[in-house]
């Protein structure tokens, strides 16, 4: 019958259909597969899901309890009743199940960046994966530039660049000196010593398929080496409004402003923490996320290492104010906030850590979706895609 009908007609029925829809059509004829595998029908398929958002999406990972202890994924949905739980099977490589834990970094536009978390040492490892969900496609990416035989610290933040349609991933990391940290200034330090303290940085770009340098020659407080003499919390950053936030802290650990990179200049910048907030609040107690898609703070309010009963959330418009103040008895251990809604999913310490939806505009708005996770456990608002049909796993 599609040869009836011009190939642009084709193509934008097609873009209407459902994305598992859209797979069975593969297989109805060859012309048809290559229209849904080309990199065009692939953007405007997205443009589409943007353009006319379905019931909302999340997309959850934890680590299971059994004894493999292996990585699981899970879509949720249909948050107006009890929500829809749909589990992922992945086809994902983990190299050792038993050390390291599969992290996310951010899902923007159906691609979620994933990174393996050393267990032993706490700290993110060189494997880093792009990997589409719902069509089960992912893209192991190249080694960094740096690389160290030394432990360091790295800190991650992706992102979408919406002027070239690109998908791009920042890298700080922090080589640890071999005599460890201490508290000499920066301008005292001379040589190879001097060095050390200054982060690298690199970016890699998905079109570009490669990493490369994102460099400063200049020192003062307000280039990026200026900036970047703070620290970075290497808790999950947040992309927001086309930038990744994070956020710094001295080497006392106390937060004072939230560091932001750019995706399509490739510039730092940075913002100011409410004052109420950054007067010795340590970066532990604070996240950064984005809630009724606005830039959110969360502060976690006293309690132990693990768990806090109260925390509060400011929403950054014209300035920073003080919006919502979230209260559970079982014990919070992390918020993460839901773009679309005023909801934001809790990990709680009942039933020894599980999900919960939280709306914050009502008092008794609490849902327990019974699944049962961990400390490490992300989510983010996921939209459906068909980006990476055309790859092949490597």
């Amino acid at each position: 019958m599609s040869e009836y009908l011009p190939d642009v007609i084709v193509e934008d029925i097609l873009r209407r259909l459902p994305l598992r829809s859209i797979g069975k059509c593969m297989l109805v004829c060859k012309a048809w597969n290559i229209i849904i595998k080309s990199h065009t029908f692939t953007f405007s398929h997205l443009q589409h899901s943007l353009s006319n958002p379905s019931s909302p999406m999340v997309i959850m990972g934890t680590r299971s309890r059994s004894y493999k202890k292996q990585d699981e994924f899970s879509l949720c949905s249909s948050f107006s009743s009890f929500p829809r739980i749909e589990n992922i099977k992945h086809s994902l490589p983990n190299p050792n199940y038993a050390a390291s834990l599969l992290q996310s970094v951010g899902a923007i536009n159906g691609v979620v960046c994933l990174y393996n978390l050393d267990l032993e040492y706490i700290y993110i490892t060189d494997n880093i994966i792009l990997w589409n969900p719902l069509i089960d496609r992912h893209l192991k990416l190249p080694t960094p530039l740096f690389t160290f035989k030394n432990l360091y610290k790295a800190g991650l933040g992706f992102g979408f660049d919406s002027k070239k349609n690109d998908f791009k991933l920042l890298r700080i990391v922090y080589p640890i000196p071999p005599t460890g940290w201490d508290d000499t200034p920066q301008k005292e330090k001379k040589g190879d010593e001097f060095f050390s303290w200054i982060p690298k940085v690199e970016l890699y770009s998905l079109n570009e398929g490669a990493w490369r340098v994102i460099d400063d020659d200049d020192d003062d407080d307000s280039s990026s080496h200026g900036l970047l003499r703070r620290k970075i919390s290497e808790k999950t950053p947040c992309f927001f409004n086309g930038n990744v936030h994070w956020i710094a802290y001295d080497k006392y650990g106390i937060s004072d402003f939230i560091l932001i990179f750019n995706m399509v200049e490739e510039k730092f910048n940075r913002m100011e923490l409410p004052e109420e907030v950054k007067i010795f609040r340590s970066w532990e107690s604070l996240d950064v996320s984005v809630i009724e898609d606005c830039l959110s703070l969360i502060e976690y309010i006293g309690g132990s290492d693990w768990a806090v009963q109260r925390c509060n959330i400011w929403m950054k418009r014209e300035s920073w104010n003080k919006v919502y103040s979230v209260y559970l008895e079982d014990g919070i251990i992390k918020v993460l906030g839901l773009n679309r809604s005023s909801e934001v999913l809790v990990v709680t310490m009942q039933q020894r850590k599980s999900f919960h939806f939280v709306d914050l505009k009502k008092s008794m708005g609490v849902k327990d979706i019974r699944i049962k996770t961990s400390t490490h456990a992300w989510a983010y608002d996921y939209t459906e895609s068909l980006l990476f049909l055309d790859k092949e796993n490597n």
